[in-house]
């Protein structure tokens, strides 16, 4: 893997510290909740992870995993089953992110290859593309796509990744409407899409990588 532009590296630096104090091994397991057609309460998980439910109910708080009116968790680490701009197909469910390159990490995560369709936000055109199960990038279409990031500040992200650092990582079709995007603010910056999925394996090996080789050796 290449090394990243210091800028990125900064950029995600943030990230990666948001992470660190998760307890990423309890934390897993979600991913195929998540990914499964009916999320199971908080009582169930916690059994099914031989945890005492108050302090799986804690780490599942300081995850800031969304948990719906019935206590079922419904979104981790942006990964979700409600509509966003990034649909991700994965194993044959429909799941969605709310940030661009978490897209990126979901076949290092699922451990599976999938399909990603991504809506402009500048001019609503989609952006097509396979990742293989080794997060290989593949047939991206257009060929003119590309990612954007943003300079978060640390304090922001580490209280709230999705509005400090989500909700400015998209993909866009063209230069044009990234450049457009990124004009906005002076702390936006736009990457191809080669560029932007080097990122995301970067950020995927320093947040789980570990713990998913622990588990597969496990088994």
């Amino acid at each position: 893997m290449q090394s990243l532009d210091s800028r990125v590296e900064d950029s995600l630096m943030p990230v990666v510290a948001r992470w660190a104090g998760q307890d990423k091994g309890m934390l897993l397991p979600l991913f195929r909740v998540i990914a499964s057609a009916e999320p199971l309460d908080e009582m169930r998980l916690a059994a099914d992870l031989n945890m005492e439910t108050d302090a799986f109910s804690a780490a599942l708080d300081m995850s800031l995993a969304e948990i719906d009116s019935l206590r079922r968790v419904s979104e981790l680490f942006g990964i979700t089953r409600a509509t966003t701009l990034h649909r991700i197909d994965v194993g044959g469910e429909t799941l969605y992110s709310c940030c661009a390159l978490v897209a990126h990490m979901v076949p290092a995560i699922m451990q599976q290859a999938v399909t990603v369709e991504s809506i402009d936000p500048i001019n609503g055109d989609k952006i097509r593309m396979a990742i293989s199960a080794d997060s290989a990038l593949q047939r991206v279409q257009p060929s003119t796509a590309r990612g954007s990031m943003v300079e978060g500040g640390v304090e922001e992200i580490i209280m709230n990744p999705r509005t400090g650092f989500c909700g400015y990582v998209k993909h866009f079709a063209t230069s044009d409407s990234a450049d457009e995007f990124s004009s906005k603010r002076s702390d936006r910056y736009v990457m191809t899409l080669e560029e932007f999925h080097e990122a995301a394996q970067w950020l995927y090996r320093r947040i789980w990588h570990q713990e998913i080789k622990r588990r597969c050796h496990a088994d």
